[in-house]
């Protein structure tokens, strides 16, 4: 797709930056197969996978994606999630 965009003029660098947001807006699943629609179509651009995106989205009848910025400080940091069983013993403790 990147060679087809350089050789119809477009600015790698310009095009690159809009799939790479596509790619964190809608996922690497959802990505990859506007991806193969696009080549399929030859349209090389990344206005039409961002059209190809949204179509898929609105078909699946999907709230539109939602851009998180994170400040730097916390880009490093992960989240452990708890094991829920352990809340479903408190509850489960008898003391009702």
């Amino acid at each position: 797709m990147l060679q087809q965009s350089i050789e119809r003029g477009h600015v790698l660098k310009a095009t690159l930056r809009k799939l790479n947001q596509l790619l964190d807006d809608y996922g690497q699943h959802e990505f990859a197969q506007a991806m193969v629609e696009a080549i399929n179509k030859q349209v090389p651009y990344s206005e039409a996978m961002q059209q190809i995106l949204e179509r898929r989205r609105d078909e699946k009848q999907q709230p539109p994606p939602i851009a998180v910025t994170l400040p730097d400080k916390v880009k490093g940091y992960s989240v452990k999630a708890a094991k829920l069983s352990d809340y479903d013993r408190l509850s489960n403790s008898g003391d009702d």
